[in-house]
């Protein structure tokens, strides 16, 4: 406890000096754009207990809304932040302990009254809260990207299997149309009778009337078929070879 109540005269023995604001512009500020700061203490200063004590007046220091803090030395911080509206000629107070620390700016003459209106908020976050344009960008981006890969995901596995019927198909028609162009026995000339409805089905321009089938189911229950009729079956499958 005594420990805390020394350093607790120590800050307060800080906070009692006045402090140093010192606009880092060669031009005029208007209301309402940023501006960055040098506040100078007259000791050495922690950043932490600064940055407390700027938490605790919810962002404002007099006239600006604090938007990052950085310590450049022992007793002077940079300080980046929104400029809202002068008042009390520069001259302002925080209190901290239970002590009030005042606030001077030393060139107020280049903080204009002329800008936004006094009544635009400006919102402060902590290094932890910020969320920059370029973050919010990056999630936009990441989150487009997962969408398109399950968009692709969807896409891939719904043509997949369009795209394995038509493989199948594919090989099935190249598969009977090496049977129909090799055919020369009655047993090929059977096979391919016996698979008509594939015929049909993989090759649209052949003809279900066609002569070929027409010459197998003459012939097809016969034990023997002559020479003369196998010449013509294989003629009447010249057609078919045609068609497909």
């Amino acid at each position: 406890m005594r420990l805390i109540f020394i350093i607790l005269l120590f800050s307060i023995s800080l906070f009692s000096n006045e402090v140093t604001l010192k606009v880092l512009s060669e031009e005029e500020i208007l209301l309402g754009e940023r501006v960055k700061i040098n506040l100078s203490f007259s000791k050495s200063f922690s950043l932490e207990i600064f940055k407390d004590l700027i938490e605790s007046s919810e962002g404002q220091l007099g006239p600006f809304h604090v938007v990052d803090i950085k310590k450049l030395d022992d007793e002077n911080f940079l300080i980046d932040s929104v400029y809202e509206n002068l008042a009390n000629n520069g001259v302002f107070e925080l209190q901290a302990f239970e002590s009030n620390i005042t606030f001077k700016i030393e060139n107020r003459d280049m903080l204009s009254q002329e800008g936004l209106e006094p009544s635009n908020k400006f919102y402060v976050f902590s290094d932890k809260e910020k969320i920059t344009e370029e973050t919010k960008l990056g999630f936009g981006i990441i989150l487009f990207s997962i969408i398109l890969i399950l968009l692709g995901i969807i896409y891939f596995w719904k043509t997949r299997k369009i795209r394995m019927q038509n493989r199948l198909t594919r090989q099935r028609k190249n598969e009977l149309k090496k049977i129909i162009s090799k055919a020369k026995t009655r047993e090929d000339f059977e096979k391919i009778y016996s698979r008509k409805s594939e015929v049909f089905e993989l090759f649209p321009t052949v003809n279900r009337s066609d002569d070929f089938f027409r010459t197998i189911d003459e012939f097809q229950y016969m034990k023997e078929i002559s020479v003369e009729n196998l010449n013509k079956i294989k003629k009447s499958l010249e057609k078919i070879k045609s068609a497909i």
